[in-house]
């Protein structure tokens, strides 16, 4: 709930000076696990909403996640950013490319990776 809020905010322009991210995966480590009937948004439902980013290519954003060690939700924003419509794959990668080299550049990641789901490998 408060990850949907924030991102309200920052779409109104409203600079919260809350880390969407970090909220979200806070969210998914420390307060999910708490409740009993868990009825919310999982971090990329959240990150989709928010980009206008369809699921229908979700696939290819989680290969080129898994390739290139990067956060899934950066991606999905970034390649949003450029192409809501029809991302074609190479665009995706394109991106993925860019996000993956930005960061090990700069050697320090500008949102912290999403928190597996429990009982998944990590």
């Amino acid at each position: 709930c408060t990850e949907d809020l924030v991102g309200m905010f920052e779409e109104m322009g409203v600079d919260t000076g809350i880390e969407p991210f970090l909220t979200m995966d806070l969210g998914e480590k420390y307060i999910k696990s708490k409740m009993r009937k868990y009825h919310g948004k999982s971090p990329i439902d959240v990150t989709s909403g928010y980009a206008l980013f369809h699921s229908a290519f979700l696939k290819e954003i989680f290969r080129a996640v898994k390739e290139f060690d990067i956060d899934a939700r950066e991606l999905i924003i970034e390649v949003s950013d450029r192409e809501k419509e029809n991302p074609r794959p190479t665009l995706i990668w394109e991106v993925a490319r860019e996000i993956a080299k930005r960061e090990r550049k700069v050697k320090k990641v500008r949102y912290p990776r999403a928190i597996p789901p429990e009982g998944t490998a990590t």
